[in-house]
């Protein structure tokens, strides 16, 4: 989504998704939101999708994982263990 997308705007996203019977993956960052749609995706046209208030680009993710993907997540995961961070720049034994 465009990084100022508003709340209706990715609400017709979803609702165009739900309507095919897919599941939705919502990544509500701080620059913008990513909103998944994991499922039979063939019927939905995906020119009209990008044509959508809001929408910046459509990219499909043919991969297996694609919620573990890069293209869907870019940013590293790091995991707060204790006093310690897992995933972080630094090793942990």
């Amino acid at each position: 989504m465009k990084p100022h997308a508003t709340m209706a705007e990715k609400a017709a996203i979803i609702a165009r998704a739900e309507e095919h019977n897919c599941k939705i993956h919502l990544s509500d960052g701080s620059e913008r939101t990513i909103i998944g749609v994991i499922g039979n995706v063939r019927p939905i046209d995906r020119d009209q999708v990008e044509r959508m208030p809001g929408v910046e680009r459509v990219v499909p993710i043919l991969k297996p994982f694609k919620v573990a993907s890069r293209e869907f997540k870019p940013n590293n995961t790091i995991i707060p263990v204790g006093n310690y961070d897992i995933g972080g720049g630094e090793l942990v034994i």
